[in-house]
């Protein structure tokens, strides 16, 4: 895929300025055979000076500076370069930044060469305001690049996808990172470069003569490495490419940033990169906030403030859970009131009239009785019953959820009997959205079924021996009742687990009539409960003989 080299070059117009050319580049690709792709980006203040050159004169010279090609660069496009986002300059300090970017391309045939190639546009003339040059408008432009001998390399310049911002904050810390990217993996080194002249007011397009290309000296008190007025000064890390330091005074400047490229140790190519920095007065970037002073898990409706720093003017507005968006004002505290559930986008815009932000914040409204209830049994007794649990949630069926049992989260889509403990437990269920959480509870009682295993006879005879009837169990509920009736169903005996008949057993007495029963057969039942109800039920037949 074709990939186009895009390069945002600053310019301030001053009061009594005219303004030309400000920067450019020149990136080609390899395509093969000779083939290359050529593209050259230039840019130009559009309030004043020469249109862009169409065509442009393009030279390409060999390393000695015999002319290959002399071409005619067509403008393919133009547009306006956007401003940078993170700054916000001062628009009522009588300047005005603007910046148009003209591209060019084309695809060249060149032959083998043992000397490589210099591919090479100049342009007059400079901006007049430029501070750290002398006589800035007499001063053109070159930019240029190398194709290395084919004989010994096939080789893609690298580009630039970041580009400089068009203004500099005048005493703010700047960072921009110029770092290139080499379609070959070739490894790139940066330097600070002295910017080459080209043109001149007489004969502002000229064919471009060969190398070696004449720098612009620089005016008193700047160098190379001290081209713009900065504490820290402005540095260039020679194997990232970025770019730090703080400006101190406003004004226009120009640089050239030097990009070698390297192939297993040797220096294969340069690539010169020219570019104007504009350093202006800016203002504090806008920030915005927005503070919930209510819970928007609990009800429709809700309490906003518009927060955040550096702003005069705000802005509103509510997407609704169909996507359209309703304005809401400007008021800095917003009561947001809604007929209906669902999830709301709040957006608030902050402006300095200048520069804003914009943030944004889900509401997710529901009805204040939201909640969880857990249906299932409230006792269950091991190993027999699989109780089955379910969930009746009035909350959306996205978002995450847990099972506990006795505060420990289980792994399951339910929880299994082997995490209850015997005697009560609490379950729980959580379900958490969008910020939001619910749950809900429920004592359970767990135990080890009734198990009843109960002699068949018994002789209540007063010999001291097999008197008294009673069954036995494995594990004790937390109550147990037993009722024993005769062969026509009248109740003979009665007993609990918290009352001392039960343990003493039937002795053959009506617990009514307190006479002897007679011998014969009788039904017995042994009931278990838990929290109050019935949870297990066994039954049998017994033998009464005297």
């Amino acid at each position: 895929m074709k990939r186009f080299l895009t390069l945002l070059l600053g310019l301030v117009t001053w009061a009594t300025s005219a303004t030309h050319i400000i920067g450019g580049e020149i990136r080609y690709t390899s395509l093969g055979n000779g083939l290359y792709d050529l593209e050259m980006l230039v840019y130009r203040d559009p309030n004043g000076g020469p249109l862009f050159d169409d065509p442009a004169i393009f030279s390409i010279r060999d390393e000695f500076g015999a002319e290959v090609l002399t071409l005619d660069f067509f403008l393919d496009s133009m547009d306006f370069v956007p401003l940078s986002e993170d700054t916000c300059y001062a628009s009522g300090s009588g300047l005005e930044v603007v910046v148009e970017r003209g591209y060019y391309r084309d695809t060249v045939s060149l032959p083998d060469s043992t000397k490589g190639y210099v591919l090479i546009y100049q342009r007059c003339c400079r901006n007049a305001t430029i501070l750290n040059i002398p006589n800035p408008l007499t001063w053109g432009a070159t930019y240029a690049t190398r194709i290395p001998a084919r004989d010994e390399h096939i080789n893609s310049n690298p580009h630039f996808p970041s580009p400089p911002p068009i203004v500099v904050c005048v005493n703010q810390a700047f960072y921009y990172d110029h770092s290139g990217v080499d379609a070959d993996g070739d490894s790139l080194s940066y330097a600070f470069g002295q910017p080459f002249t080209g043109g001149s007011q007489a004969n502002p397009a000229p064919v471009p003569p060969p190398p070696p290309f004449t720098p612009i000296p620089w005016a008193p008190g700047y160098s190379t490495n001290d081209w713009i007025d900065a504490n820290p000064n402005f540095a260039i890390n020679p194997i990232t490419g970025v770019i730090t330091g703080t400006p101190t005074t406003i004004g226009q400047y120009v640089t050239q940033v030097r990009v070698t490229e390297w192939r297993n140790g040797e220096n294969i190519n340069v690539t010169w990169r020219d570019f104007q920095v504009n350093v202006v007065q800016c203002l504090p970037y806008p920030t915005a906030v927005i503070l919930e002073q209510n819970d928007s898990c609990s009800g429709l409706n809700g309490t906003y403030i518009a927060a955040g720093n550096y702003f005069d003017e705000i802005n509103w507005i509510l997407t609704l859970p169909d996507g359209t968006q309703e304005p809401l004002g400007s008021d800095s505290i917003l009561t947001l009131s809604r007929p209906d559930t669902g999830a709301y986008i709040l957006t608030l815009q902050v402006s300095n009239g200048i520069c804003g932000d914009t943030v944004e914040s889900e509401l997710w409204l529901y009805e204040p009785d939201i909640g969880l209830a857990i249906l299932g049994p409230d006792s269950v007794c091991f190993p027999q019953d699989q109780p089955e649990w379910n969930i009746v949630p009035n909350v959306p069926a996205e978002g995450s959820s847990a099972w506990y049992v006795n505060g420990v989260e289980q792994s399951g889509s339910v929880p299994e009997p082997s995490a209850f403990s015997a005697g009560y437990n609490q379950i729980s269920f959580t379900k958490n959205y969008r910020g939001c959480s619910w749950s809900d509870t429920a004592d359970v009682y767990w135990a080890i079924c009734v198990d009843i295993k109960s002699p068949n006879v018994f002789t209540p005879n007063g010999d001291g021996e097999n008197d008294n009837w009673y069954p036995f169990w494995e594990y004790e509920p937390e109550r147990i009742e037993i009722v024993i009736f005769d062969r026509w169903g009248v109740k003979v005996f009665e007993g609990a687990s918290d009352t001392p008949d039960l343990w003493k057993g039937w002795n053959g007495v009506n617990y009514s009539s307190k006479q002897d029963c007679s011998e014969g057969t009788y039904y017995w039942v042994v009931r278990g409960f838990a929290l109050g109800e019935i949870f297990s039920e066994t039954t049998g037949f017994l033998t009464l003989l005297r």
